[in-house]
């Protein structure tokens, strides 16, 4: 698959290089949707527990 010098031909540089970024691409978005998630779960989650404490406290 390498050309000479280790390095492989442009054509496939390109080829791969669009591949790897269409998968980063999809990776990335997973990890957002995740990431948003996860967030949002911990702001309800943290929200949930100031209202308890706020009961709690009688504030």
């Amino acid at each position: 698959m390498l050309g000479l010098g280790g390095t492989p031909p442009p054509l496939d540089r390109k080829l791969a290089a669009s591949r790897l970024g269409h998968r980063h691409r999809q990776i990335a978005a997973i990890v957002g949707v995740i990431t948003i998630r996860a967030v949002d779960q911990h702001v309800h989650a943290g929200k949930y527990q100031f209202d308890m404490a706020q009961l709690l406290n009688g504030d």
